[in-house]
C-alpha cells in the first residue's frame, strides 16, 4: 500500500517534491531497527578437525534478526525497483539533470557509475549451475525468492543450497544491502543539501 501511495503522489510532483519524497523515504529507512542496531554483513568462518573430517562453522554475531530484516526490506526494496518513484538510479538521473552546482553534479555522476559497477560485481565469485551470479542477482534471490513475491525459480535455487552455500550466499546478500544503503545515504546527503541551498532547477 505504501508503494502505491508513493507512485500516485509522485505522478503529481515537480522535481523538488520528487527529491523530497526520496529523502523522506530515506529517513524512513534510517529509522528501521536494522539501521538503528547497525547493518552488518560481517561473518567469520571457523573450522576444526574432527577425526578425519573438518567441521566448518559460520559465526554471524551482527546479522540482523529476521523480523527486523523483513521490515527493513519493505522500505529498502523501493530504492532498487525500477517501478518506484524513489528508485535510486532514477534519483541519480534526476539529480544530474537538475542540479545547478557542477561540483555536486559530478559527485552524483561518479556515484551513479560506481553504483552501477557495484551491482554487477560480487565480492566472492558465486556460481549456480555453472553460471556466475552478480551481486544484484544474489540479492534478488533473497528479496524475490524468500522475503517477497515467492518467485518459484528463485525460491528453488535457495532450497537447492546446502548449509554452507546458503550462509555464503546470504553473506553476499547482506553485503549488497550494506553497499546499496551507503549509496542511498550518500545521494540523500547531496539531495538534502541541494534543496536547502536552492541548487535544483525546476
Amino acid at each position: 500500500m505504501l508503494s502505491i501511495r508513493l507512485k500516485a503522489k509522485a505522478a503529481r510532483m515537480n522535481v523538488i517534491q520528487q527529491l523530497q519524497l526520496f529523502s523522506e523515504t530515506v529517513d524512513e529507512l534510517r529509522n528501521t531497527n536494522v539501521m538503528k542496531k547497525g547493518l552488518s554483513s560481517d561473518m567469520t568462518i571457523k573450522s576444526s578437525k574432527v577425526g578425519e573430517n573438518w567441521d566448518v562453522r559460520f559465526v554471524t554475531p551482527k546479522w540482523p534478526e529476521e523480523d527486523d530484516l523483513r521490515s527493513f526490506l519493505l522500505t529498502f526494496r523501493m530504492f532498487i525497483s525500477e517501478k518506484e518513484p524513489v528508485f535510486l538510479n532514477r534519483i541519480f538521473n534526476l539529480s544530474i539533470k537538475t542540479l545547478t552546482d557542477d561540483r555536486l553534479k559530478s559527485f552524483m555522476i561518479d556515484a551513479k557509475e560506481k553504483w552501477k559497477k557495484a551491482e554487477g560485481e560480487a565480492v566472492l565469485s558465486l556460481k549456480y549451475q555453472g553460471k556466475l551470479l552478480t551481486l544484484d542477482q544474489i540479492a534478488s534471490l533473497w528479496i524475490s525468492g524468500k522475503y517477497f513475491h515467492k518467485d518459484p525459480d528463485k525460491r528453488q535455487i535457495l532450497q537447492d543450497l546446502d548449509y554452507h552455500s546458503e550462509m555464503i550466499f546470504k553473506h553476499q546478500f547482506l553485503d549488497f544491502l550494506v553497499i546499496a544503503t551507503n549509496y542511498i545515504f550518500y545521494a540523500d546527503r547531496i539531495v538534502k543539501h541541494a534543496i536547502k541551498e536552492g541548487l535544483i532547477k525546476e
